[in-house]
């Protein structure tokens, strides 16, 4: 325990002169990868803003860094994890608060009444569902792209579920696949209960693509929190597919919950009822997939966020 404490100290000091000598107008610490300046965020802001200070970036992977709140320049805390979630994935305590005692301005998707805090889900950034650069009206024309109903009519999807995940950590995507392998096959493409090799294989890792084949995507979040919703339903969608989810919070004014399938606790029979309808039943299907999966009003919405975004990065980075 002394050596660990030891490490993250020296860890620590070793970034905090970093800031101060690194001339680069991007720096990350405990972030996603080491290329900090291509990341969504550093876009969105070279894009909208004229920065003139020096912006550190944080998020929650690896141990936490000691300090921060000496660094040389703008500090950000960003992250789309369910932090206070540490039965499964032990995030370390002082993530806990996205540092927001030590920070310029944190973001993440809980809820929280702090002048240092903007909500900012994840699914808005990953896998670029929403461009660093896009105006509303490109806000608009994707998501009327993607509430037609032809995108998910196509007869290339005659496949039943398929399942893309890494881990199953939460324990839900066993219990679902489980739950619903009776009614028909279902490919797991990623490293959890992996038996196809397609997804790689012949679409080249692409994800949207591989979906395209089938009518559902089993995609529940990996934990339940207050307003915790990530990619993982948007992706769902933009492939086309019915998301089979499981989550705490669907974005109220953006998605329409009648064009999702969202698993209940307790209710299974009742849910695989009526998923087996779906699949079976083609006019039932048919008059599913005609709702939206985005109410009206959505890109507004959506395109509000990004403003707000803006409005806290505005006097934080451009300030001489």
């Amino acid at each position: 325990m002394m050596r660990r404490r030891n490490r993250i100290r020296k860890r620590s000091v070793i970034a905090l002169i970093k800031s101060h000598l690194d001339s680069s107008r991007y720096q990350d610490y405990n972030w996603w990868d080491s290329h900090a300046s291509t990341f969504w965020l550093p876009r969105f802001i070279d894009l909208h803003l004229e920065p003139k200070k020096k912006i550190n970036l944080f998020s929650c992977f690896q141990n936490p860094l000691m300090l921060i709140r000496y660094y040389k320049g703008v500090k950000i805390f960003l992250s789309g994890e369910n932090l206070a979630n540490n039965e499964h994935f032990g995030f370390h305590p002082r993530m806990l608060d996205h540092r927001i005692n030590e920070v310029d301005l944190a973001l993440g998707f809980e809820f929280r009444k702090d002048p240092k805090y903007y909500r900012f889900p994840l699914w808005i950034y990953q896998n670029e569902f929403i461009s660093p650069n896009a105006s509303l009206e490109d806000i608009r024309a994707l998501l009327e792209q993607i509430n037609d109903p032809s995108t998910r009519r196509s007869t290339k999807r005659s496949r039943f579920i398929g399942q893309i995940s890494s881990h199953d950590k939460g324990g839900m995507r066993g219990r679902l696949i489980d739950l619903l392998n009776p009614i028909g096959q279902i490919d797991c493409a990623g490293k959890f209960r992996h038996n196809t090799d397609e997804l790689l294989e012949v679409y080249g890792d692409d994800k949207f693509k591989y979906l395209a084949n089938y009518r559902f995507n089993l995609c529940p979040e990996n934990s339940l929190g207050e307003g915790y919703i990530t990619e993982k339903v948007f992706d769902s969608i933009r492939a086309g597919c019915i998301p089979i989810y499981w989550g705490a919070y669907l974005e109220p004014g953006i998605l329409n919950p009648k064009a999702i399938l969202r698993f209940e606790e307790g209710r299974e029979q009742e849910f695989y009822n009526r998923v087996k309808e779906l699949w079976e039943n083609e006019e039932v299907y048919e008059q599913f997939i005609l709702e939206p999966p985005f109410v009206d009003g959505a890109a507004e919405r959506i395109w509000e966020i990004l403003q707000g975004l803006r409005e806290r990065l505005a006097p934080l980075v451009e300030e001489g």
